[in-house]
């Protein structure tokens, strides 16, 4: 796909209410989880880390789409 489009693609995404208010949600929940558990279950915690590293993963690849057409 062209940059372009992708940062088109992109502000569209970011823009809609409804998917930042879910991923926000899942991510507040999923940190809340994160702060919860117990912190002598090392493979819960990085599959925990896990789910917040790829929601913020996703948020920062749509931000690089727009920032590279600037």
């Amino acid at each position: 796909m062209r940059p372009g489009h992708l940062a088109k693609e992109a502000d569209r995404l970011l823009a809609d209410a409804v998917l930042t208010e879910a991923l926000a949600a899942m991510r507040r929940e999923t940190l809340e989880r994160l702060a919860s558990c117990d912190p002598y279950q090392g493979q819960e915690i990085a599959q925990i880390q896990a789910e917040v590293t790829a929601i913020d993963g996703l948020l920062t690849r749509l931000r690089r789409f727009i920032l590279a057409t600037k």
